[in-house]
């Protein structure tokens, strides 16, 4: 009987690596996988749209030490632009293409559009900054176009750059808040801590700048160390609240209630001023936005705590707060944490039963496999039998 072996192969995809050098030497790295996603509408209406990978993409020669440029096909680049702030490097991933060329002749412009995303934290300039996680770069046109809106957005994962001299990336640099462990917030009553809540918060801000166009900078809201937390939790009462500072003028405000058995988020809002997180506004002041919540959002027994690991998105007016990795608890008297019954978001819930079902497909299949060859095995070594008879 012959052994048939099986071997199951898992594709891993591996970033793909560009390396601008200057006199021989190199001296800015990048490294990132995904895809630049491309849409053209009119009057709202889907045209045509283009998927371009990074994997396809080469370096242009005239790439300078503080400007990384990508050739994604002979009409559409990508370029990464560093600008020293003070110690810092601030990156900012800009797009350039001609519709024609990217779309096809139903989208008859030929003049190169130029796009800007928000720019990537600030991180040294003998440092790196990387994002493994999966991001998402939004780029905005400088300019209005006429006939036709452009959506682009570059889906990118194992994302790395700098711009300092050396074949290999730096020991130290900037981590993106995704790659993160969850920051902790907590409100505490004497030395009880009443209400903890941990996760990874982002915000997105769209507003006017003085050219006149609309804008969107991410923000990435600091750990607990760059933050200022403050509550009201007495231990006996059916309301309380957490709110995390920042910016000096910047906050995130949670309300919460208790209901028989239960507590929940009774409201949420956003405080955020046009300062210098907001490059070149137009408007002047401070802003509080109401985020619109379902009743008793995100409700949890008083026995636990909640949970959801997958995005949480909350907007209005502009505004939109983005959690990953979020958990919390309030009115916890016998200051347990993150202890007792769980209640989890359905995202979670979807997630985590693809997995063990995906991992029984493939046993099974493995297993309609391996019977499969054991017979035809087993057929064959008959066969011989009966030739040698």
């Amino acid at each position: 009987m012959r052994l048939f072996i099986f071997t199951v192969l898992l594709v891993v995809a591996t970033a793909i690596e560009f390396k601008v050098k200057k006199d021989g030497k190199v001296c800015a790295l990048l490294t990132l996988n995904g895809a630049l996603d491309l849409e053209a509408t009119q009057q709202e209406t889907l045209i045509s749209k283009s998927e371009l990978k990074f994997e396809k993409a080469t370096l242009i020669e005239s790439s300078t030490c503080n400007l990384i440029k990508l050739n994604l096909t002979s009409s559409a680049e990508m370029w990464f632009q560093f600008d020293a702030a003070q110690k810092d490097w601030k990156v900012t991933p800009v797009s350039l293409f001609v519709p024609e060329s990217v779309f096809g002749k139903d989208v008859n412009e030929t003049d190169p559009v130029t796009l800007k995303a928000s720019s990537l934290e600030l991180f040294p300039q003998d440092g790196y900054y990387k994002c493994n996680s999966a991001s998402e770069f939004s780029f905005v046109p400088e300019t209005e176009t006429v006939e036709f809106n452009y959506t682009v957005k570059a889906k990118v994962s194992d994302f790395q750059i700098q711009s300092a001299d050396g074949d290999d990336f730096k020991t130290k640099g900037k981590v993106c808040a995704a790659d993160k462990k969850p920051s902790e917030y907590m409100c505490k009553n004497g030395n009880k801590t009443i209400i903890m809540m941990e996760g990874n918060f982002t915000l997105a801000i769209t507003y006017l700048n003085v050219t006149g166009a609309n804008v969107t900078e991410n923000i990435i809201v600091p750990a607990p160390e760059d933050a200022d937390t403050e509550g009201v939790c007495d231990e006996k009462a059916t309301t309380e609240s957490l709110s995390i500072g920042f910016f000096k003028t910047w906050a995130i405000h949670f309300d919460f209630k208790k209901k028989d058995s239960n507590f929940f988020i009774s409201n949420m809002s956003v405080t955020y001023t046009f300062d210098d997180n907001l490059p070149h506004h137009a408007a002047n002041g401070s802003r509080t936005v109401e985020l619109p919540i379902s009743t008793e959002y995100l409700k949890a027994s008083t026995k636990g705590y909640y949970i959801c690991n997958s995005e949480l998105d909350k907007s209005n007016e502009g505004v939109t707060l983005t959690s990953k990795n979020f958990k919390y608890r309030a009115f916890d008297e016998k200051s347990a944490g993150f202890d007792g019954d769980v209640s989890e978001c359905s995202a979670d819930e979807s997630s985590s039963s693809v997995v063990p079902i995906a991992v029984g497909a493939a046993l099974a299949g493995l297993v309609v496999i391996v019977l499969v060859a054991y017979l035809i095995g087993r057929k064959r070594s008959r066969k011989t039998g009966y030739e040698s008879v």
